[in-house]
């Protein structure tokens, strides 16, 4: 989130938005610029991603790949049959799309802001609502019915149900953005 802070606000710090309407492409600019940032934060999540898988997998956890995951506990028995090559690919996949989810908040937020330490109060409760909120919530205990999502909704698979739902709303937020920056006038 800190690498993509700063996406938008060297716009606002240069004055360069009134000199990107007034080009050729307009004020589509910020839609190409919100895709970057959002391309560049799913690449990052990827690169860290493969940066904590490469030690991790070099342990030998590979020859686990096709085991099924059972539990003798009740509580942490998975509610699908998983196997934990199946799982590691599944826990990845909801990583990538809560990264999404805080680079589009991040994006718009950026965009809000007029300098690097406002974007960056502004993103402090960003960060408590995300890395000590809904991210651990969603992901402690994913792929198990003892996951609090899954209590909570009953249903087997909450938890990718709330990654997919928070990365739409902020790739809602990051559109809303685009459309609102279409309508406004030209300030001078």
């Amino acid at each position: 989130m800190l690498l993509i802070s700063p996406t938008l606000v060297r716009d606002a710090l240069h004055r360069t938005r009134a000199m990107q309407w007034t080009s050729r492409r307009g004020r589509r600019v910020l839609n190409v610029q919100m895709g970057a940032a959002l391309l560049s934060g799913l690449l990052l999540a990827l690169l860290n991603c493969a940066v904590y898988l490469g030690p991790f997998l070099s342990t030998g956890a590979m020859k686990f790949w096709n085991c099924p995951m059972v539990s003798v506990w009740r509580e942490s028995y998975p509610w699908f049959d998983w196997t934990y090559g199946q799982y590691l690919l599944a826990l990845l996949g909801l990583t990538v799309v809560l990264s999404l989810a805080a680079c589009g908040f991040t994006v718009v937020l950026s965009q809000f802001s007029g300098s690097y330490v406002a974007m960056l109060l502004k993103a402090i409760p960003l960060i408590v609502v995300l890395c000590w909120g809904l991210v651990p919530w969603v992901m402690m205990g994913a792929g198990r019915f003892s996951n609090d999502p899954v209590r909570l909704a009953g249903l087997p698979g909450a938890e990718f149900v709330c990654g997919v739902l928070a990365a739409l709303a902020a790739l809602g937020l990051c559109g809303w953005t685009c459309l609102r920056q279409r309508r406004q006038e030209l300030m001078g």
